[in-house]
């Protein structure tokens, strides 16, 4: 057992649990490991992965190495198989880097919890009374995975602020972790559209993306005169193909839904887009929006949750709620050279504020000190 921390004493072992590598919030845990990777050459590190992303990440450093951890998101064999994987390899820190965990562990542990939406959301896609169901027990185990956990990190403020009051934790349980937006960019493929100028939105389709107002926004531009196209770029799932399906029953026009693209394509529509809109209800940081702005997109987002926190003055906001609102927002940014020009500088300045190598860094203080609280523990 350590009873010590820093660089004179024996490594700590610690396990990152990295399942989401292939997930949306996927690009959280690849910067981090690679930041890691140059900053602690002391600890040794184990890196969980699910077993169709044991290829796609490869330690670059001595001291890291990759296990199998094939325990799916909110299942049994992750409540009941993988605590007792993490139980016999007894780690001196476990780093979950999403919300979802077995509860049972009771070992060090950092947490991530990137935002509590899930709580909250509505996913019309699904059946309604399993959906309310899963709700249920998600509240419980991540108001356990809070309670325990030695530390939590947070991407923004307001998700510290709102886990804090939902499991009654002091906020010096807390560290704010922002993400960064540096992309690495390839050669862009030209993707072929039937309309010229266009607004923008990559991600996913669930309810609280509020993509179906950002449709009928469109949808008013265009019957206000205004010739523009929507690419809607994003994996079809169910919630995607159950919007694509209530978009065409409309007959709405000039609506384009990629389904997956490659990273060429996607960097071809980046820099031909005339606006990025990001009308999310929800969100716990909001990177989307950021890595528009690497592309030098002009931002219009939603006034919502933590994105005037994380986009600051580089965006153009709207009220989420109100179609018109965010219609009026989308046209003000295309119409106004001296607006989307600001904002454009804004963001290079804004941009200046988040790296990955810092979230890098923060986290592995949070490590530091999560590992110091557990030595003291023991001593007690």
């Amino acid at each position: 057992m350590r009873e010590s921390v820093g660089r004179s004493s024996a490594p700590a072992r610690i396990a990152i649990d990295a399942r989401i590598l292939s997930k949306s919030t996927g690009t959280y845990a690849r910067m981090l490991l690679k930041h890691l990777q140059e900053i602690d050459r002391h600890n040794e590190y184990t890196v969980l992965l699910r077993e169709e992303d044991l290829g796609k990440w490869e330690p670059h450093a001595p001291n890291f190495s990759v296990e199998a951890a094939e325990y799916p998101d909110f299942s049994f064999a992750e409540q009941w198989a993988f605590w007792r994987h993490l139980r016999s390899r007894r780690f001196d820190l476990v780093h979950f880097c999403m919300q979802q965990q077995p509860i049972l562990y009771r070992g060090a542990k950092v947490t991530t919890f990137h935002d509590l939406t899930l709580l909250r959301a509505v996913d019309t896609s699904k059946n309604p009374l399993i959906f309310r169901a899963k709700q249920l027990v998600a509240r419980a185990a991540f108001w356990i995975a809070l309670r325990t956990a030695t530390h939590v990190i947070t991407p923004s403020r307001y998700s510290a602020e709102d886990a804090q009051r939902y499991a009654r934790l002091p906020a010096d349980r807390f560290t704010v972790t922002p993400l960064a937006a540096e992309i690495e960019t390839v050669a862009p493929e030209v993707r072929a559209l039937p309309f010229e100028e266009y607004a923008l939105y990559v991600g996913n389709f669930f309810d609280y993306k509020n993509i179906d107002r950002l449709i009928q926004a469109h949808q008013l531009l265009r019957r206000q005169g205004r010739d523009i196209g929507l690419v809607l770029v994003g994996r079809l799932d169910s919630a995607g193909l159950r919007l694509k399906e209530r978009s065409e029953e409309r007959g709405d026009e000039a609506v384009e839904f990629t389904g997956f693209i490659s990273d060429a394509e996607r960097d071809w529509l980046y820099g031909n887009a005339a606006v990025y809109v990001f009308p999310s209800l929800s969100e716990g940081f909001g990177l989307p929006g950021l890595e528009a702005m690497n592309y030098g997109l002009p931002v219009a987002a939603a006034d919502a949750t933590c994105l005037p926190e994380v986009y600051q003055d580089a965006a153009h906001y709207f009220d989420p709620r109100s179609v018109p609102a965010i219609a009026a927002a989308v046209s003000e940014v295309m119409d106004s050279e001296e607006l989307s020009s600001r904002l454009r500088l804004n963001a290079r300045k804004l941009l200046q504020q988040y790296s990955w190598r810092t979230t890098a860094e923060i986290t592995h203080g949070v490590y530091e000190k999560a590992l110091l609280t557990a030595a003291e523990g023991r001593r007690a």
